[in-house]
């Protein structure tokens, strides 16, 4: 194994001079410390602190699992952690078990009833009942965040969401379940509701019932504000009220896997290069503002950040036809759609 280690590119620290809890000490010290902007370096150290058996990689992959699911703004950073440390370790020998772990890991805690006493690895400090069930519940659904995060970069399989969509909305429906829905289709949305996601046709039906449950005043207020907002978002093509992409794409595991010994790259979107061959359209300044008609028209949900008309024998307001017809489209293949079958019949067309 050590053998191994060396063959990625890595050194770690003979296993017989550290023990286990020092072990559990430093890698805990490194996440603690973790942030984007120290990721490089302490990545590095991560992987070098010795990490020598299977002890160790179940460990690591607690430790791991119990900081992503309690820092919910930073999941995405976790889940980019897991990705590097699986390539890095060997899909086929030990990153292949530190998979495995972190998808028992997210199963178990989906699972996991809200009255169920935290089983956490990390030594906070629980003073009472009171606090031990806000703790639990602030896992319970960042657990769903950090499995969507993973589902994002390819290191869960994208039918692993409808697994966890079909637990979250079984009968009898639970508040604290609609929640994480919430936060699970939030994570997700931005990226995989695109026709260009293979799976998007069994994506789209999911939308349609928490919009039905929006309606279901048997659902505490607060949760059917949740579940309106997702709708909301969606119908807004995942653009938040400030004008921004509530999410970009990630690095996904096959491209980590192809940079493998090149650093830890940013995440990122499509160039403007790959926009362009997509059929998009730029302004002066390099602004997103239009589709051409011969482009990729099913590229459009996912790439429309700045989108200003689409050419149509002069000019098709976009963000004025959603304005003015406030049942929309869920995206702009819909619009489509319509002016296709109905071209003359659309006002403002």
């Amino acid at each position: 194994q050590k053998e191994e280690s060396m063959a990625n590119g890595l050194a770690p620290l003979d296993a017989t001079e550290t023990s286990d809890g020092e072990l559990a000490r430093i890698v805990r010290s490194i996440l603690n410390k973790l942030t984007p902007e120290k990721f490089s370096t302490l990545y590095g150290k991560l992987m070098q602190c010795g990490i020598a058996n299977a002890s160790h990689l179940e460990m690591l992959a607690r430790l791991v699992f119990d900081e992503a699911v309690v820092q919910h703004s930073f999941s995405g950073m976790y889940a980019e952690l897991c990705m590097y440390m699986i390539v890095d370790l060997g899909e086929y020998a030990d990153g292949c078990a530190l998979k495995e772990k972190m998808f028992s890991h997210c199963i178990e805690l989906l699972e996991c009833p809200l009255d169920q006493a935290p089983q956490c690895a990390s030594p906070r400090a629980l003073k009472d009942e009171e606090e031990a069930q806000a703790l639990h519940k602030k896992r319970l659904v960042g657990g769903v965040r950090f499995a969507g995060e993973l589902i994002l970069r390819g290191v869960f399989p994208g039918e692993l969401l409808f697994t966890f969509t079909e637990h979250l909305l079984t009968p009898p429906l639970q508040a604290h379940n609609l929640e994480r829905l919430a936060t699970l289709l939030t994570t997700i949305g931005p990226v995989l509701d695109s026709p260009m996601w293979p799976l998007h046709d069994s994506l789209v039906p999911i939308f349609w019932t928490v919009n039905g449950l929006t309606y279901d005043f048997s659902i505490p207020k607060r949760i059917r504000c949740l579940l309106r907002d997702v709708i909301e978002l969606r119908d807004a093509c995942w653009t938040s009220a400030t004008g921004s992409k509530q999410n970009v794409r990630p690095m996904m595991l096959d491209e980590v896997r192809r940079s493998a010994g090149q650093g830890a790259p940013d995440w990122h979107g499509p160039t403007g290069a790959e926009m362009e061959a997509m059929g998009a359209d730029f302004d002066n300044h390099g602004n997103f503002t239009a589709w051409d008609f011969g482009g990729s028209m099913e590229m459009m949900p996912m790439f429309s950040d700045q989108v200003a008309g689409l050419p149509r024998d002069g000019s098709f307001d976009v963000p004025m036809f959603f304005g003015q017809h406030e049942q929309g489209f869920h995206t702009m293949v819909e619009v489509l759609h319509v002016l296709a079958e109905a071209p003359g019949q659309v006002p403002g067309v």
